[in-house]
């Protein structure tokens, strides 16, 4: 894991994953809402970065989780976290979230049997105010 100089998260590296599992790391990332709004959920996404088929197929194996909060899909086919009605993310308050990778062939997210040897997929994390 690399950070800036803030110390917030810039990127994360995965390597020598089981090819035939689904791989979890729980409570890799927390979210904190430093600002003054409250919002009402986080939607992620997963898209491949550097134009390449493969990193597609990547970002599709992969899965927001959270140990503390139960995940949802939004309409557009979104990871959501804090879609309760009675959870939000008020100022100063924070959420952990990490991620599965499932390489098990015809489970779901994603069909993949095997990882190519690197792919550069970027999380994009919204949150939402309703």
């Amino acid at each position: 894991m690399t950070t800036n100089d803030d110390g917030e998260v810039e990127s994360i590296e995965i390597q020598h994953l089981n090819q035939r599992a689904s791989t979890w790391f729980e409570e890799l990332i927390e979210i904190a809402n430093n600002g003054d709004v409250t919002y009402d959920e986080l939607a992620f996404e997963f898209t491949a970065t550097d134009g390449d088929e493969s990193s597609a197929e990547v970002a599709e194996t992969l899965q927001v989780i959270s140990g503390d909060e139960p995940t949802g899909t939004n309409s557009e086919g979104r990871t959501t976290l804090l879609g309760d009605d009675d959870k939000t993310l008020g100022p100063g308050d924070a959420v952990e979230f990490g991620v599965m990778v499932n390489l098990i062939a015809s489970s779901s997210p994603g069909n993949r049997t095997d990882l190519p040897d690197a792919s550069d997929v970027a999380l994009e994390i919204t949150a939402i105010r309703e």
